[in-house]
């Protein structure tokens, strides 16, 4: 068991010390699916009548999507430092596939509002865990966009991103007023 463990922690570890650019890619593709498999769980709740068994699938969603949020984080610490330009191109077109999923996410969150209201939470804790969400998916959005920086991103790829995490955070501040 202990033998176990530690291969699996040392591999974790050389897994991410010799991070390719596509493992990064890839790992923020696995943040767009997530975000697309958030976004079909909030679409297919009904417009009122939220419940608990409806609210434990959007808790796993959101989680998963910190989750593959952190592992991207993770990889760009162990990408080839700078980055080139054809490298850091590739790794901004995957952040702009997701922005606009986070944008689309974002409106139907808001628009299900009262959905997510109803759910019967003791002490009335939905506004709270819905906003412990968005703001770890804000925060854990500006912590990518400044790993794509410690990376060696250009300072025209970086001003993109930076653009991209604007459009994002605007969205999610969006959901979190709903919230509020």
């Amino acid at each position: 068991m202990k033998f176990t463990l530690t291969f699996t922690l040392l591999t974790s570890l050389v897994a991410v010390a010799f991070a390719s650019v596509a493992d990064t890619v890839n790992n923020i593709e696995n943040i767009k699916n997530q975000i697309l498999a958030l976004h079909k769980t909030v679409a297919a709740l009904p417009d009122t009548g939220g419940s608990l068994l409806s609210a434990i699938p959007l808790h796993t969603g959101a989680s998963n999507v910190l989750a593959a949020t952190k592992k991207g984080i993770a990889d760009f610490s162990g990408l080839p430092k700078p980055l080139s330009e054809a490298d850091g191109n590739q790794i901004l077109a995957a952040f702009q596939d997701v922005e606009p999923v986070v944008t689309d996410i974002s409106n139907t969150i808001v628009a299900k509002r009262d959905t997510f209201r109803s759910v019967p939470l003791v002490g009335n804790l939905v506004n709270p865990v819905a906003q412990y969400h968005f703001i770890t998916t804000r925060a854990f959005g500006a912590k990518l966009v400044d790993a794509f920086a410690a990376a060696g991103a250009s300072d025209a790829q970086l001003d993109r991103a930076k653009t991209l995490k604007t459009f994002g955070e605007a969205a999610i501040d969006r959901a979190i007023v709903a919230y509020s």
